[in-house]
């Protein structure tokens, strides 16, 4: 109604204030709402910021947590446009597109989120690429719960949270996570205590199968004033980390939540 003027005088800068308040909670027909006024229609025009929106709104609406209430996330989307107008070609196109890379492979999501983020092919949106990647994880990619904690590490375009990266990298035992997860684990970081022993075992897993750790090795060495072979290399200290992850109440939350 802010941005129409239905049944007040338009206020278009408050339109957009509410929309972006509904789009910070995740509210998808909300950025199809703001896409549809950067047409033109109550605010001013802007196809750029239009397309960043509707792509935003597609990617969203085509991650596996949302696809199963897309249905009506479409239709609520619908009554933020104007009855007598439909959406541009370019919307239903980009539908299409998204659509087909979205049934694609897990390691090819987990690249086409790399893209997102990029801006290859995409205009760039770390939020949605680190939603994109959460599904590939869940699919099954290695490839995907790396870069992922990459992005939750560094806090690129998504709240950093060494935490959540811990968790992730925890996911599948494959050598690149391991190293990640094991490197961490040296020092720690904000809600990661150090654990020498995981990191050793995690480390020591990971150059088996061919990483490059020897300098994170040495660093470890270094910190804890130990050699490598003076602590007890049971298996179990890292699936106990992971557990420890698995048991905080944060991680009940909808994983969504790491992407906002």
């Amino acid at each position: 109604m802010w941005r129409d003027g239905l049944c007040r005088s338009a206020n278009p800068a408050r339109a957009e204030a509410l929309f972006q308040d509904s789009i910070a909670k995740g509210h998808i027909p909300a950025m199809m709402g703001l896409g549809w006024g950067y047409l033109g229609h109550g605010l001013a025009a802007d196809e750029r910021k239009a397309r960043f929106w509707y792509q935003k709104s597609i990617l969203l609406l085509l991650t596996y947590s949302k696809r199963l209430q897309a249905e009506g996330e479409i239709w609520r989307g619908v009554i933020y446009q104007s009855p007598d107008e439909d959406w541009p070609d370019w919307v239903a196109e980009e539908f299409k597109r998204i659509f087909t890379l979205s049934i694609s492979s897990e390691d090819r999501r987990a690249a086409i989120a790399d893209r997102i983020e990029a801006g290859d092919g995409f205009i760039p949106d770390p939020q949605a690429a680190c939603l994109w990647r959460i599904d590939a994880v869940k699919s099954g990619s290695t490839k995907a719960a790396v870069a992922l904690g990459d992005q939750l590490l560094q806090g690129r375009g998504v709240p950093a949270r060494p935490d959540r990266a811990a968790y992730w990298w925890g996911i599948y035992e494959d050598a690149t996570s391991n190293a990640r997860l094991g490197t961490l684990l040296i020092d720690g970081a904000e809600g990661v205590p150090p654990d020498p022993e995981a990191a050793l075992n995690l480390l020591n897993s990971a150059k088996q199968r061919g990483e490059n750790v020897d300098d994170a090795l040495a660093r470890l060495v270094q910190r804890h004033d130990l050699k490598a072979d003076t602590i007890p290399r049971r298996r179990g200290a890292a699936s106990r980390h992971r557990e420890l992850f698995r048991a905080k109440d944060i991680w009940s939350q909808p994983d969504g939540v790491d992407c906002w």
